[in-house]
C-alpha cells in the first residue's frame, strides 16, 4: 500500500510540472512576440 501513493504523487509532480514549464513559455513567447513585432 505504500508504493502506489509515491508513484502518484510522482506522476502529479510530474504533470503539473509539465504544466507549470508550457505555461512559462507560453508567456515568454506573448512577451517576446510584440517586443520583435515592435
Amino acid at each position: 500500500m505504500t508504493s502506489p501513493a509515491p508513484r502518484a504523487a510522482s506522476g502529479v509532480r510530474g504533470r503539473a510540472r509539465r504544466i507549470s514549464t508550457r505555461l512559462s513559455t507560453g508567456v515568454e513567447k506573448l512577451h517576446t512576440r510584440p517586443r520583435v513585432a515592435a
